[in-house]
């Protein structure tokens, strides 16, 4: 499971959420991972218009006071971690990603086949 924390606010988010955007757009069920964006922004309201100016279609979550993120100890946006089949924490990263085919995309194949 990918899950990918950002806001609508935060500028390395919006420079970042297009590339994770065509990532999560270009997920399929058969894919052995599961993409869930949670925006921590502080209300719902700018999510919706701001992933709808964006290509492809994906479902993007609001974590509603930050209650996921500080459950895993996410300080900053973006932060992307990745859970290992068992639900622990395989891989985090805090800052803008790579979600090129080379990036957390390859991690995410090669962490899926352990």
């Amino acid at each position: 499971m990918i899950l990918h924390f950002w806001a609508t606010w935060c500028p390395p988010c919006r420079a970042e959420f297009p590339k994770f955007a065509k990532f999560a757009a270009t997920s399929a069920p058969g894919d052995p991972w599961v993409v869930v964006p949670l925006s921590i922004d502080d209300t719902a309201e700018p999510v919706g218009p701001y992933v709808a100016k964006l290509p492809g279609h994906f479902p993007v979550y609001w974590d509603a006071g930050g209650a996921l993120a500080n459950a895993l100890g996410v300080s900053a946006v973006p932060t992307t971690i990745v859970l290992d089949k068992a639900g622990k924490v395989a891989w985090q990263s805090t800052g803008v990603a790579d979600w090129s085919p080379a990036g957390v995309p390859s991690l995410v194949k090669s962490l899926s086949h352990e």
